[in-house]
């Protein structure tokens, strides 16, 4: 998990951060000095060391001597008629046993030195150690001020000088973000994190161009000033901070509170702070925010039963949209109209077992299906629906049909789109481009209030092995089963011949 660690960028930190640079810098040359200081110590005393081993070693060898003699007066026959020889050998024999606990006694004191040593040894060492881990320390913060400093002198200029470029940049983050994370996690949603997705796009549009007066909530506001993109920038940081506090207390999704944690880290503003120096607006991001989610839209507040309760209407006017549109002479059509089929069977059956229904994902496979009448989306849309196969659930027969039929969908689209292609290559019109148009405006409008997300970028890379994903055929019809078999070989023999 990411550290929340949001720097706040002030012209009086940059200040509070230069002061600090010649601390930081005196106290690297005060433990480069104690580290040579030490170094002469461990040369002397590494000398000493050495010396004492020497002499260790000599005491060892007199030791081994006396131990060899010791033994061989010890063993030697004793003359039974020279009375005089036999004083003599007791004598050499008492002399080598006392010269023996002399030596043995001062190699215990010659080991005992070294021990010594060998612990003033030591505690110079790790004096080197800290001083060297004090150095690396101050290093790295007299790097992270140098980097951060540049960061923010930056950040500061484009706040004061082009505001419109900053909130620019935080709102594409936080489409990139949700919409790749969306993509990849198309069900099994949390209640906090669907609010969070849901109509993203309208949050956005309200939070920078707010329908209230600016003038009402900030009577001081000249007309047409910078300060009012600037205040912008503090809602959307008030808005990022709300939905981590959110998602966070749910406990039910670290991937996606790791998400808003690094946004939040590029904010530079807490959210009880305020627009930094001069540029200070009198209030904190958090009641900006606060002051256009009380006006209601799409920041109002959630509760789970009533989340649910949007999501279903989403679904039932997604569900009419699309069978207004369909036609059933259409092959890609009539595919799509039999998954939208599947789904409100799942969704009633659901009901009556009083199972968890996921809306969203429902939404999500029918945003695509949009986007697949749509030319300019058609693709990126097709590839999709195989990862929406893949999350295709509900009973275990329901589920796998409405993910074989999603994938009818996707090799009759193909197929199609194909075909069409080559139509073009002769000057026909594109069936596709006319489904375009006919979807018109209120279309392209109801998909910016209530579109899921889904990274455009992201999807450039899947592949089309979803033709050959066999996890579907248990629990379908043998018919679907075999005609799917059909379509991918069709799809194969199109793309051959274009």
């Amino acid at each position: 998990m990411p550290l929340l660690e949001n720097v706040i960028y002030s012209q009086e930190a940059i200040k509070l951060w230069s002061e600090e640079l010649p601390h930081l810098e005196s106290r690297i040359a005060e433990e480069e000095q104690v580290i040579k200081s030490e170094k002469l110590q461990l040369t002397r005393l590494n000398e000493q060391l050495n010396h004492l081993k020497s002499q260790i070693a000599n005491l060892q060898t007199l030791i081994s001597i006396q131990e060899d003699l010791q033994h061989h007066h010890h063993h030697s026959p004793f003359p039974h008629h020279h009375h005089h020889t036999f004083n003599t050998v007791v004598t050499v024999n008492v002399d080598t046993i006392s010269s023996l606990i002399t030596l043995r006694t001062d190699l215990a004191n010659l080991r005992l030195n070294k021990n010594r040593l060998l612990d003033d040894l030591a505690s110079h060492k790790q004096q080197i150690t800290r001083s060297r881990k004090e150095i690396a320390q101050a290093e790295a913060r007299i790097s992270w001020i140098k980097n951060h400093t540049v960061k923010a002198q930056h950040f500061l200029k484009i706040l004061r000088e082009n505001p419109v470029t900053l909130v620019q940049s935080l709102q594409e983050k936080i489409l990139k973000k949700f919409f790749d994370y969306e993509y990849n996690h198309p069900a099994g949603l949390s209640p906090r994190v669907r609010i969070c997705l849901l109509a993203i796009h309208a949050k956005l549009e309200q939070l920078c161009t707010p329908a209230v007066n600016p003038s009402r909530l900030y009577p001081d506001l000249e007309a047409n000033s910078s300060q009012s993109v600037q205040i912008s920038y503090l809602r959307l940081c008030g808005f990022i901070w709300e939905m981590y506090w959110q998602v966070k207390h749910e406990e039910r999704n670290e991937e996606f509170t790791n998400l808003l944690i690094e946004l939040i880290n590029e904010l530079h503003i807490d959210e009880d702070g305020d627009l930094p120096d001069d540029l200070r607006s009198g209030k904190t991001a958090d009641a900006h925010f606060q002051e256009i989610k009380n006006e209601g839209g799409f920041l109002a507040d959630l509760t789970n039963p009533a989340l649910l309760m949007l999501e279903s209407t989403i679904v039932k006017q997604k569900l009419h949209t699309l069978r207004n549109y369909l036609t059933p002479q259409n092959s890609v059509h009539a595919s799509m109209a039999y998954a939208l089929q599947l789904i409100e069977d799942e969704i009633a059956l659901k009901k009556e077992e009083n199972e968890t229904i996921d809306y969203h994902f429902y939404t999500a496979v029918m945003d695509d299906f949009l986007r697949i009448l749509n030319p300019q989306t058609h693709h990126e849309a097709v590839k999709y629906l195989g990862k929406l196969a893949e999350y295709a659930s509900g009973t275990p027969s329901l589920g796998k049909k409405i993910g074989g039929a999603l994938l009818m969908v996707a090799g009759l689209a193909i197929l199609t789109a194909s075909i069409v292609g080559l139509a073009a290559t002769f000057g026909g019109s594109s069936f596709f481009s006319a489904c375009g148009i006919a979807l018109g405006l209120s279309l392209l409008q109801f998909e910016v209030a209530f579109g899921s997300l889904f990274a455009i970028s992201a999807v450039a890379g899947c592949g089309l092995t979803f033709f050959g994903n066999q996890t579907f055929n248990q629990g379908k019809r043998q018919g679907l089963s075999q005609e799917l078999v059909t379509i991918q070989e069709q799809c194969q023999e199109s793309y051959t011949m274009n």
